[in-house]
């Protein structure tokens, strides 16, 4: 049984606490793995040792992000991609559609996944073989790790937590996601992911020419991924997903994920705003079958913070 909510966030700030998902896990095996990824990824990969993990983007051509993912070295000719599931297949086709005289197999398979969260989450990571693939995580004020195990392997005295405390967590944090703040028309400087998984000194990969252009003058781009506060009285239950977000009588942007925190008695979301709106500021959201106007307060991402 699941712990409520807010046990589960205590848990995220104070304790430790776990998560079941599901995800694609990419294997890239051959000789010329870390040569064939180094020309493919946006993270520069020529000092991950064997154990290592770091965050990258797959990018288009035109330089949109095609896939968010974590690498893993397994050992000196594999390595893990760790994808949002149901995009796996996407990444091997994208992979392929590039791979020219090069020693590489791909391979895509659906796995279960265990989230370990909270400041304690370590005591449960030394739990684990060596031989683990393990995927530390950050988001701004909680830390933890991912594993690709059942959650039963992990340990029998790791409590389950509530997703929708997770999702909260996340969406305070400003964390993107694949389906969601991410897909085939997002540029990366539109969200706070190019400084953790773009290298602008490693050498060519594919999709750098827009990301290093739009770099080198000052990466402006039209709108960037904000945090919202949506002050939902009755309707916290009305999904605010795809609804736009108004200045008076103009449209300045469009929620892409949300979700309810009974402890605070509002929606925490995020969305992406024109960059005319200078943050922190109020907009409305027009919601629900009575037309109420509601409340959007319009913040910097905790990693944008000061």
């Amino acid at each position: 049984m699941n712990l409520d909510f807010a046990s589960t966030r205590s848990a995220l700030t104070e304790g430790v606490i776990g998560f079941t998902a599901r995800r694609d896990l990419v294997r890239v095996h051959g000789s010329d793995a870390k040569s064939f990824l180094q020309g493919q990824l946006s993270q520069d990969l020529s000092d991950l040792s064997k154990g290592a993990t770091a965050e990258s983007l797959l990018l288009s051509p035109q330089g949109k992000i095609e896939a968010y993912l974590r690498v893993f070295r397994a050992d000196e000719t594999e390595f893990l991609l760790d994808c949002a599931l149901g995009t796996g297949e996407r990444v091997v086709e994208r992979l392929r559609r590039f791979k020219l005289r090069v020693k590489v197999d791909l391979s895509c398979e659906e796995r279960s996944v265990v989230l370990v969260r909270g400041p304690k989450s370590s005591a449960f990571r030394s739990l684990l073989d060596t031989s683990t693939a393990v995927f530390p995580y950050s988001w701004p004020g909680l830390t933890g790790f991912d594993c690709f195990i059942e959650f039963g392997d992990l340990a029998n005295d790791l409590e389950l937590g509530d997703p929708v405390a997770l999702e909260v967590a996340r969406l305070r944090a400003g964390e993107p996601v694949m389906g969601k703040e991410l897909d085939e028309r997002t540029i990366p400087q539109e969200t706070p992911l190019t400084g953790r998984t773009v290298s602008f000194s490693k050498g060519c990969f594919t999709g750098q020419e827009l990301i290093a252009r739009l770099d080198s003058r000052g990466s402006r781009v039209a709108r960037q991924l904000r945090a919202l506060t949506i002050r939902p009285g009755k309707h916290h239950l009305v999904p605010y997903v795809g609804e736009p977000i108004m200045v008076g009588d103009r449209q300045v942007g469009t929620i892409t994920s949300t979700a309810y925190s009974p402890l605070d008695n509002c929606s925490y979301a995020l969305g992406y705003i024109h960059r005319s709106v200078i943050p922190p500021t109020v907009a409305t959201l027009i919601a629900g079958d009575d037309k109420d106007e509601l409340v959007v307060e319009i913040n910097l991402l905790e990693s944008e913070s000061p």
